[in-house]
C-alpha cells in the first residue's frame, strides 16, 4: 500500500518523525510536509508565489515543502509518480474537535486528499500530550486495515486520541462534531502589530453524544467528515422562499 503522509506541525516535528518511522514498516511511505509550523492554516494555498521543495535523506521518501499543509498534499499527489491508496495527516499536536476542524491545517490537509479522490485520515492528540502520541500511533497501527476501510467509505476520517496510555483508553466511539465558541481579540504589541488572543467558551447546546463529550470521558473518537457542505434540510424547504 502506498501512503502519503503530511502534517501541519512541520517535517521536523517529533510526532511526524515517530509516526513516519512506524508507518514505513507497514507500507510504501512518502512524506510531503511543511518546512515549519503551519497550525491554523486551514485550507490555504500558495497561489501567487513559487514553492520550494527539498528532498530529505531519510529511511523513506521525504520532501520538505516551503508551503502550507494543503500545498504539501497537492505537491505529493501531482509531482509524484506514485498513485496513493491513502493520505494520512498527523499525528497533530493538538486536538481537532468540533469547530476546530475548519481551522486545522491537519484536518484540511486530509480534506485535500479527499478532493483528489483519495481516502484520507487525520490523526490528532492533545497539544502537550505525555502518552497520547504513542497511544495514537499504537491505535492506528493496530487497527490500520479497519481504519482504511472506514476511510474508503467517507471523505475524511478524523481521529482524536486522549492523552492516556493505551491500556487506560475507555473505548472507541463514533461521534458527530460538537461546536466550540471562541472569544477572540487582538492585543496591540507595537505600532501596527497585533497578536491574536483567544479563550474558549463552553457551548451549552452541545449534545452529550458529540465528539467533545466522548473525548473528555477518555474515548478515542472517530468522526467521519463529508466534502459536501450543502444544507439539504434547507433545500427541501426552498420552495417556501421566493427571491
Amino acid at each position: 500500500m502506498k501512503i502519503l503522509l503530511t502534517n501541519d506541525d512541520g517535517i521536523d516535528s517529533e510526532s511526524l518523525i515517530k509516526f513516519a518511522e512506524k508507518l514505513n514498516e507497514i507500507c510504501d511511505l512518502t512524506v510531503y510536509a511543511p518546512s515549519g509550523e503551519c497550525s491554523g492554516m486551514s485550507h490555504s494555498l500558495s497561489l501567487h508565489k513559487t514553492i520550494k521543495v527539498e528532498e530529505e535523506k531519510r529511511a523513506y521518501k521525504s520532501f520538505r515543502v516551503y508551503g502550507t499543509p494543503v500545498d504539501c498534499v497537492k505537491m505529493g499527489v501531482t509531482q509524484s509518480t506514485d498513485k496513493y491508496d491513502l493520505v494520512v495527516s498527523g499525528v497533530n499536536k493538538g486536538t481537532n474537535l468540533a469547530t476546530d476542524v475548519w481551522y486545522s491545517g491537519t484536518v484540511q490537509a486530509a480534506y485535500e486528499g479527499a478532493v483528489a479522490e483519495i481516502p484520507a485520515i487525520a490523526v490528532s492528540t492533545k497539544k502537550k500530550a505525555v502518552t497520547g502520541l504513542d497511544t495514537a500511533i499504537e491505535f492506528f497501527l493496530n487497527n490500520f486495515q479497519n481504519l482504511f476501510e472506514i476511510a474508503r467509505k467517507t471523505a475524511v476520517l478524523s481521529i482524536n486520541v486522549p492523552d492516556l496510555e493505551f491500556k487506560d483508553i475507555k473505548g472507541v466511539v463514533f461521534a458527530p462534531l460538537g461546536r466550540t465558541l471562541y472569544n477572540d481579540s487582538y492585543g496591540k504589541k507595537e505600532e501596527n502589530m497585533y497578536e491574536h488572543i483567544s479563550t474558549l467558551t463552553p457551548y451549552a447546546a452541545n449534545r452529550e453524544e458529540c465528539d467533545i463529550f466522548a473525548f473528555k470521558t477518555g474515548n478515542i473518537v472517530l468522526t467521519p467528515l463529508s466534502l459536501d457542505c450543502t444544507d439539504y434540510a434547507f433545500l427541501k424547504k426552498q420552495e417556501d422562499f421566493r427571491i
